[in-house]
């Protein structure tokens, strides 16, 4: 199964501010994390189905994993991860983003 890390600008964007080794012509380097994990308060999460997660300016990243302790719907906590590549956007996305950025301040 493929998995999913969600950023903004390198790092973590839903409740947290881990700043993600990003991958070049290879992966990048293990995240780790000591300590109890605890889905949605503590651990790296990744997920299966990114566009969930996507917010306006994110990067989309294909992930490994180790120490996958638990399962939420469709996000894991684990205790280490790292970043294989970037995946592209769907069309439907770059679209929205496009659109949005010709907006003007809306009062």
């Amino acid at each position: 199964m493929k998995l999913y890390k969600i950023l903004v600008d390198g790092k973590s964007c839903h409740a947290g501010d881990l700043k993600w080794s990003l991958p070049t012509s290879k992966p990048g380097a293990w995240q780790k994390v000591k300590g109890d994990l605890v889905i949605c308060e503590k651990g790296i999460h990744l997920t299966k189905e990114p566009y969930k997660w996507y917010k306006r300016g994110c990067t989309c990243y294909e992930a490994e994993a180790k120490g996958i302790q638990k399962w939420q719907e469709d996000k894991c906590v684990c205790r280490e991860a790292r970043l294989l590549k970037v995946k592209k956007h769907p069309k439907w996305w770059t679209d929205t983003e496009g659109w949005i950025s010709t907006l003007k301040n809306i009062s």
